[in-house]
């Protein structure tokens, strides 16, 4: 038994360490009709339909389902880099560590979330 809930409780680490950039938007009812929305809205107010996908413009990959829309960073937060190394965010999202004394330095960090 003992080692079921250690498995479990290990498990549930693993996912909480994959997931770590993670946040839910529960659906609320309207304050005048009491009915849920037919969708999720985003931050600029676009209703997205349930089973639907979207990015945000702030990096995050969202998708909505009758709970809420759920986001995800697609961006790591970099621990333990060096001071002179910077992460580079691109339009699309895409992203690059970048050392501000050149290229022939290493810019390793020591762990990372997404």
């Amino acid at each position: 038994m003992n080692a079921i809930l250690c498995l479990a409780l290990g498990l549930l680490a693993t996912a909480t360490l994959c997931h770590g950039q993670c946040m839910t938007a529960p659906l609320r009812p309207d304050p005048a009709t009491g009915k849920l929305p037919k969708g999720c809205r985003d931050d600029k107010g676009v209703l997205h339909p349930f089973g639907s996908r979207w990015n945000s413009k702030d990096c995050y990959d969202c998708s909505c389902d009758r709970s809420g829309a759920h986001c995800c960073n697609l961006v790591p937060t970099y621990f333990g880099l060096p001071e002179s190394c910077k992460v580079v965010v691109n339009k699309d999202c895409t992203h690059k560590l970048v050392n501000t004394k050149g290229p022939d330095s290493d810019c390793v960090p020591q762990s990372a979330v997404i």
